[in-house]
């Protein structure tokens, strides 16, 4: 099976969909999985809510996906399973492991800027949902009105 390097005992994974059973899908970064893998990519492993944990606690986790947790990884793994989950990261702890600098290259979302010509007065919020339960509202101007009077 997958062979994890030693050194690295917890590490940071993106939580993807529930299988079932406590077992859940991850993202970590590609250099987790395989020493040459790159830093800024992502595989998806499947990894099991703590077993180290009382199931009084495993009852009162809860998992959302796309929240972000610590991830134990077995040295040896002899099934599809390759880790544990030991704990799932609040906002706060997040916000203070992206300051220090021991985020994960694999999580950072880079921002595309958009382009110059595109005026953020000119658009009248074109990307609003419009409920089709609801009513629209024509407001009509008075002001045609006035000038021909």
């Amino acid at each position: 099976m997958v062979q994890i390097e030693e050194k690295q005992a917890l590490v940071i994974g993106r939580v993807g969909q529930p299988k079932g059973s406590g077992q859940f899908t991850v993202d970590v970064p590609s250099s987790v999985i395989d020493s040459a893998g790159d830093e800024s990519t992502t595989a998806e492993i499947l990894v099991q809510l703590g077993r180290s944990m009382t199931s009084s606690r495993k009852t009162k986790t809860w998992v959302k996906r796309g929240s972000y947790c610590y991830l134990e990884m077995f040295e040896e793994a002899k099934t599809k399973v390759l880790g544990e989950m030991t704990s799932i990261l609040s906002p706060s702890e997040e916000k203070a492991l992206r300051k220090s600098n021991d985020w994960p290259k694999a999580f950072t979302v880079t921002h595309t800027q958009a382009p110059a010509t595109e005026d953020p007065q000119d658009s009248d919020n074109d990307d609003l949902f419009v409920n089709p339960n609801r009513r629209t509202v024509v407001e009509e101007s008075d002001e045609s009105e006035e000038e021909s009077d």
